[in-house]
């Protein structure tokens, strides 16, 4: 069973972001966190990012960036990725942890998330609705 949950994009500024949020929403008693493959750490989530996931019910208010950790990484026991690229990097950076690494929407089409970063709030949205019920399909997976 999984106690631990790592979203990673590249930034962690829009996608992993706010796929931490719902899933900490939809998984209370877990350890969630985020983290971005080139993350500008201690960055504020994407401005147009928060405002659309504030919109769709998420506070990114107290985010700040984190950049990904391969020792840091390995104490999760589940770590999802929003980009196929995603998945290769870990693997490439830190191997070990091949075998926990999947697509945020590995249960709703295995289908990548843009970044939307710097593109419109249309964008934004989109990936939100891509990214919550990828986030409901693990919570119901998991529970």
């Amino acid at each position: 069973m999984f106690s631990s949950i790592m979203t990673v994009c590249v930034g962690n500024m829009c996608r992993s972001p706010i796929a931490e949020a719902a899933l900490k929403e939809r998984l209370p008693k877990l350890r969630i966190a985020s983290a971005g493959l080139e993350a500008p750490r201690g960055s504020r989530a994407d401005a147009t990012a928060a405002e659309a996931a504030f919109a769709a019910g998420l506070d990114l208010k107290d985010h700040r960036a984190t950049r990904f950790d391969p020792a840091d990484a390995s104490t999760y026991d589940l770590i999802l990725v929003m980009e196929n690229a995603h998945k290769l990097r870990i693997s490439e950076i830190a191997p070990q942890l091949s075998g926990r690494t999947m697509l945020m929407t590995h249960w709703t089409g295995g289908h990548e998330i843009p970044d939307p970063y710097r593109l419109p709030i249309e964008e934004h949205e989109k990936a939100i609705s891509e990214l919550l019920p990828a986030a409901d399909a693990w919570a119901k997976k998991i529970s």
